[in-house]
């Protein structure tokens, strides 16, 4: 057990250095963003604002299914 807690922190810190800025700033989006900003032509700035626009649609979905299994398991945890 030690073993699989030592791996996943080591996972989540080599992911968190490179999706979280030196400010807390989210460095996908961001980057994402300022890519559209300075885009040439329309169809590099439409290929980028579809990935962002899906990028936020998915993370919306994720949060709702988050909150729905919260709800579900804290429902069932009172009836047991």
């Amino acid at each position: 057990m030690n073993i699989t807690i030592t791996v996943v922190t080591q996972i989540n810190s080599i992911i968190g250095k490179s999706v979280v800025g030196p400010e807390g700033e989210d460095v996908l989006a961001t980057t994402m963003r300022n890519d559209i900003a300075d885009a040439d032509g329309w169809g590099s700035a439409l290929t980028l604002i579809i990935m962002y626009v899906t990028l936020v649609v998915y993370s919306v979905i994720f949060t709702i299914q988050y909150f729905r299994r919260t709800i579900y398991l804290a429902f069932l945890t009172t009836i047991a």
